[in-house]
């Protein structure tokens, strides 16, 4: 039986020089608990990655782009996972009425690399510089 690859889209939404990023719930059965991401999650089977993307939005944020730009394809070796990343970037700052996790928050680009993040995030930063 061939092993079924696993793969998620995750968003990274910005405004100018800021972020909008999600903590994740403090529960010792979801990876990484307490930690800052990116929002998305992962693809159901034979999902397209752009509708996964936009459909993980609009469970989480109750937000439904109309454009999300391709970003990049990445893989999280310790899950082995395969992450396709979209972006939109936003005019003004919004105020998300976020639906999982513990909070949405806006950070500005150098606070990032404080906080007690995901590796989806290092991935960008190390590869793309975010």
């Amino acid at each position: 039986m061939i092993k079924e690859k696993k793969r998620a889209a995750k968003i990274i939404i910005s405004c100018k020089d800021f972020y909008f990023l999600q903590l994740r719930d403090n529960n010792k059965d979801i990876l990484y608990p307490n930690k800052w991401c990116f929002f998305g999650g992962q693809l159901k089977r034979n999902e397209a990655s752009l509708i996964g993307a936009k459909r993980e939005l609009k469970e989480e944020l109750l937000f439904i782009p109309e454009k999300l730009n391709f970003y990049s394809k990445l893989i999280n070796k310790e899950t082995e996972t395969e992450i396709i990343f979209y972006s939109i970037n936003l005019k003004n700052l919004k105020y998300f009425s976020v639906k999982e996790g513990k909070l949405g928050k806006w950070f500005f680009k150098k606070n990032i690399k404080e906080l007690n993040l995901a590796p989806d995030i290092f991935l960008i930063q190390k590869n793309y510089r975010l």
